[in-house]
């Protein structure tokens, strides 16, 4: 979604003889925002993402053995979770396995979540 904004700095970066540097559309992320920081924490650990885009999955994040990341995601959400879910863009994983009592969690309805 670009906005007034957005064409306003491509078209002053363009005159000015600069490169335009466009990212990756976020507006799914910024839907789930109240899960990010818990999700972090209680999956992986240390890492604290720069920046995460629609298409972001757990892999950019964590390189690490995928069996380990099952088991700490299915600690986090209290369930067996499976491997295949993994693969997910976190907009739609961090909802999936968020702990349901989780106060900061949004009510489902007010996300547009694929199946």
């Amino acid at each position: 979604m670009h906005t007034w904004r957005d064409s306003l700095f491509h078209l002053w970066s363009r005159l000015r003889g600069k490169p335009v540097v466009e990212f990756a559309e976020d507006d799914r992320i910024a839907q789930i925002e109240p899960w990010i920081e818990p999700f972090f924490k209680g999956v992986m650990l240390d890492t604290e993402p720069l920046f995460i885009s629609n298409e972001s999955t757990i892999w950019d994040f964590d390189l690490g053995i995928a069996e380990d990341i099952q088991h700490r995601c299915s600690v986090f959400a209290g369930r067996p979770v499976e491997l295949h879910e993994l693969s997910l863009p976190l907009w739609q994983l961090i909802p999936r396995i968020s702990p349901k009592a989780d106060p900061r969690r949004p009510a489902d309805s007010d996300l547009k979540v694929d199946p």
